[in-house]
């Protein structure tokens, strides 16, 4: 699940905690339209309010995950890791 939280944290560019407590490897297809989640009234941080989607439109990545893989992203408040520079200074070198 590790590789897979990875991969779902920089599509949905939200931070995801896994709490399935899964810990076997899984071979898995899960088709899903990149970008619809504005079509559907679903919220997607990387899609803009005005996105466009042509052709078909299929399942956002949420519902494919709950349809094809019986998962669902629940949103919680909680504490997440963050690294905060304070201060960058820049030492000119020589060429």
């Amino acid at each position: 699940m590790r590789q897979f939280i990875v991969w779902l944290t920089q599509e949905t560019d939200l931070p995801i905690v896994d709490k399935t407590g899964l810990t076997e490897r899984y071979d898995f297809t899960m088709p899903w339209t990149p970008g619809n989640e504005a079509a559907t009234g679903e919220a997607s941080p990387g899609a803009g309010a005005g996105a466009l989607v042509f052709g078909d439109v299929g399942d956002t990545i949420y519902s494919a995950l709950e349809k094809y893989l019986g998962l669902k992203l629940v949103s919680r408040k909680g504490p997440v890791e963050m690294l905060v520079i304070d201060r960058l200074e820049r030492t000119p070198t020589e060429n």
